[in-house]
Order: structure tokens, then C-alpha cells, then sequence
């Protein structure tokens, strides 16, 4: 049974189709995703998608970047739905147009990466 599923972009992105966070009212707020194997973590959020979900800060975190700077950030808590499920998820914010699913939230499943069809599919 498909998990996560998208088209992979001519940039050689694969985004997701039927990402969303609820808000705080349990409204359903879709946003476009990426999946990104190389983040380990589970959500970056676009800013503008954070604040109409009022999303409220729960942490403070540090992470590494890719180019090896150290950043400090506050982590949020918030339930991202994908396909009918629902994942309570720790997430940080961005100021990207583009959010980030990371490599925990398909921890334990086949993701597939078809650049004939040009398409994702996590099982």
C-alpha cells in the first residue's frame, strides 16, 4: 500500500502530492513537499504554512547543515497527514516556498525512485 507517492521535477526533485499539516483547529492546510533523503529529520515547514496553522514553539534545537555551519532553531509540534494517516511530528520552520519530508517519517519502508517514469513511491 502507496505511503507517500509524487512526480520527481525536471530539477530531479521528487515532490510529494497529498502533504498537509492540521492546524490548531484540526483544519487540514496543504502544502508542496519534498522528499529529502538527505535530511534525517522528519519536517521543514514553509513559514507561511506554520503561521496559519499557529503552530506553537515546543523546543530548542541545534542542528548541522550541509555545508557543516551549526544553526540554532525552535522546534514545533505539529500533525502532518499523509494518505489518510496522521504522524505527530517535531518540525522546524523555513522561509523556502517548499517544505521538506525527511528520512524518519519513512523509517521502515521501500521508497522507489522510477527516472524512466519520473516518479516516487513509498510503500
Amino acid at each position: 500500500m502507496t505511503f507517500l507517492k509524487g512526480q520527481i521535477t525536471a530539477n530531479l526533485e521528487p515532490m510529494l502530492e497529498d502533504v498537509s499539516i492540521l492546524g490548531m483547529r484540526g483544519e487540514r492546510i496543504q502544502f508542496n513537499a519534498i522528499l529529502d533523503t538527505g535530511f534525517n529529520g522528519s519536517l521543514v515547514l514553509p513559514r507561511k504554512i506554520g503561521r496559519r496553522a499557529r503552530l506553537e514553539p515546543f523546543n530548542r534545537t541545534q542542528y548541522q547543515l550541509a555545508d557543516g555551519s551549526v544553526v540554532q532553531d525552535i522546534l514545533y509540534r505539529g500533525t502532518l497527514q499523509v494518505s489518510g494517516r496522521r504522524i505527530v511530528v517535531l518540525l522546524s520552520l523555513t522561509d523556502a516556498e517548499v517544505g521538506l519530508v525527511g528520512m524518519e517519517i519513512i523509517t521502515g519502508r521501500i521508497a522507489t525512485f522510477d527516472l524512466r517514469k519520473m516518479t516516487v513511491d513509498v510503500k
